[in-house]
């Protein structure tokens, strides 16, 4: 297996930078994709001021909004703008680097200078199909930096171990700190390289390196158990079932998404965008053939343990990658996903490539070992085909969601989040086939969860708005209230369809109950002054409306609601003003743009004009 040294092995990391790159090149071509618009719109884009160390805000298994991701989004959108071609291409680059450090680690550390079988695991890992979600998805950074850093961490401190330098410590600490302050959850890296130290070093013992990597571990939990703590962490049935599960139904559940996973990495055929209820139903035989399976990876971590470490080693690793993800001590939203597995998927090749080789016979020539060689090279040709063809699935989010939604018809959040799709662009389009594809896919979703509160509310709002059918918009409207009485968007689309059907005294309920459910959302305090207004009540509609400056100064809609009042008590100036104010505060409805500029056409003040028309025209819309 020593053949590769007659050459420079720094061929390897060449032909890996390429196959990898080649493979993915592809997704230049994409647009952002589903979640993306998250990180465009988060104001921490914009002012570094707003990254807070540590995250104040999220849930644990969202990396994007984590520091150090954060940074880079700011850094990119400084010096160049979000532009897609350049956040794919930083995504390439940091999987790339991935990828070579990887076989780095593999080849240098863990294998020991026998170069194939790293090579061809960090090969194996690079065009594994699973990873196509964290490079296309701009909001996935944070685990590509995760990866990245964790594997720079257990590079340095297996050197630290090797020479026991105090420099290469150092540096292990530092890219554990970058590491966590991506995801906490890297701290799965070390706890790896503590299992790997004892199963290594245990005739070479030594307290500084044993007590050295237990206070990183420790650290890492403790600032786990902290952002998990500070953290926003609601997850509903929706998500995953396991929430609502009793304790063996919850057993099941776990056992079914540990063989999942198993599967996607062995044979992706299926990737989703989203899982979700209820696409992993329970089978007790998959579940009990799950834990038959994965107690057997635990009697053979134990069986290698003085017949070859290296097995042993990866086993752990690879239970220990997963095992924030199987919903065992934190149910995981989505159930599954394929980001989840991104780490994993390192030890798995490895493991994968030990096994064959052991069963490959003795021949003394590796090529020559062909019930090793043949299944390698189909994998490799295999995953590389499906690498390349997802990631034209991901050229933006309704590409990804049209596709994947053919075989997730049992998703009731999949189905709901595509319906959703389908009403931006009937906002947009007004195409009534647009609406008829919202309203199907939110049908599918109520067949999967009759009860699905945001299905219910997204097939109220059509009815109610684009139908004209306040009836039948009602009805879905309030069964969607009994189920969620607290969802600020249900409340308020149910008080829009009680203002619609002039029941003031209930608009006004819902409105006031919004405002002390969400006290941050705007939109209440928006329409109740408009609502005071209509129903004649001018002098609160003003006070309520001077309360939604107060609390939302830099929104465009207090100085909008105080235009339209003036121009009905027919103080034009006032009015103006306000207008003006909105338009300076980011409104750009091209109703009011268009107002703007005939005001001051008509009174000749042609600059003012001028610039709503040009306005005007920035938002494809004719002055008239």
């Amino acid at each position: 297996m020593n053949s590769v040294s007659l050459f420079n092995v720094r061929w390897l990391y060449l032909i890996l930078s390429l196959t990898v790159g080649i493979c993915y090149v592809n997704s230049l071509n994409n647009g952002y994709s589903y979640n993306d618009d998250v990180v465009l719109s988060n104001p921490a884009g914009k002012n570094f001021n707003l990254i807070s160390f540590p995250p104040k805000t999220g849930n644990i298994f969202n990396s994007f909004e984590n520091p150090i991701p954060l940074i880079t989004f700011f850094l990119e959108n400084k010096i160049c703008g979000f532009n897609p071609l350049v956040s794919h291409s930083i995504n390439i680059l940091l999987y790339v680097i991935s990828v070579l450090l990887s076989f780095y680690l593999l080849s240098k550390y863990i294998f020991k200078n026998d170069y194939w079988i790293p090579f061809l695991a960090a090969l194996l890992f690079g065009l594994h199909p699973v990873h196509t979600e964290v490079v296309n998805s701009l909001h996935n950074r944070g685990e590509l930096l995760s990866v990245l850093f964790s594997l720079i961490t257990m590079i340095y401190l297996l050197a630290y171990f090797e020479d026991k330098k105090i420099i290469n410590a150092v540096i292990g600490i530092a890219a554990f700190l970058l590491s966590v302050l991506c995801s906490p959850l890297s701290v799965i890296a070390v706890i790896a390289m503590f299992f790997y130290y004892l199963l290594f070093y245990r005739n070479q013992y030594r307290l500084k390196p044993f007590l050295f990597i237990s206070v990183l571990i420790a650290a890492g939990c403790l600032y786990l158990i902290y952002i998990y703590h500070a953290s926003e962490n609601n997850i509903y049935f929706v998500e995953n079932p396991v929430v609502s599960a009793h304790s063996f139904a919850k057993f099941l559940i776990i056992g079914m998404v540990a063989i999942k996973y198993f599967q996607q990495l062995l044979l992706p055929i299926n990737l989703s965008f989203y899982y979700g209820y209820n696409t992993l139903p329970v089978n007790k035989f998959i579940a009990l053939l799950s834990l038959v399976f994965h107690s057997a990876l635990i009697g053979a971590f134990f069986y290698y343990l003085n017949r070859n470490k290296t097995i042993s080693f990866f086993i752990i690793f690879y239970l220990l990658s997963l095992i924030f993800y199987i919903s065992l001590f934190i149910p995981y939203p989505g159930i599954i996903s394929e980001r989840a597995i991104y780490l994993a998927s390192l030890p798995f090749a490895s493991l994968f490539l030990q096994f064959l080789f052991a069963i490959s016979g003795n021949a003394e020539s590796f090529f020559q070992r062909k019930i090793f060689l043949y299944p390698v090279i189909l994998l490799i040709f295999f995953y590389s085909i499906r690498t390349v063809t997802r990631n034209s699935n991901w050229k933006d989010t309704m590409s990804l969601m049209s596709h994947d939604i053919n075989h997730l018809e049992n998703s009731a959040l999949a189905n709901y989040l595509i319906a959703d799709q389908f009403v931006k662009m009937y906002n947009t389009d007004g195409s009534e086939e647009t609406k008829l594809m919202a309203k199907q896919y939110l049908k599918n979703s109520l067949d999967v969860l009759p009860d699905y509160s945001k299905s219910l509310n997204l097939m109220g709002y059509l009815y109610s708005t684009a139908d004209n059918d306040t009836s039948k918009g009602l009805e879905y409207l309030q069964k969607a209230y009994r189920v969620s009485p607290d969802d600020p968007a249900i409340i308020n689309n149910l008080a829009l369809v009680y203002r619609k059907t002039s029941d003031t005294a209930k608009a006004s309920s819902m409105y006031k109950k919004s405002m002390e459910v969400k006290p941050e959302d705007p939109w209440a305090y928006f329409y109740e002054a408009q609502l005071l207004f209509d129903s004649g009540k001018r002098e609160e509609a003003l006070r309520q409306n001077a309360q939604l400056l107060h609390k939302f100064p830099d929104l465009e809609l207090a100085y909008l609601n105080y235009g339209t009042f003036y121009y009905h008590l027919g103080k034009g100036d006032s009015s103006l003003f306000y207008f003006e104010l909105a338009v300076k505060h980011g409104a750009r409805n091209s109703q009011l743009l268009n107002h703007l500029y005939n005001e001051f056409d008509k009174t000749g003040d042609q600059v003012k004009a001028s610039y709503y028309e040009q306005l005007l025209k920035r938002e494809g819309v004719n002055s008239n």
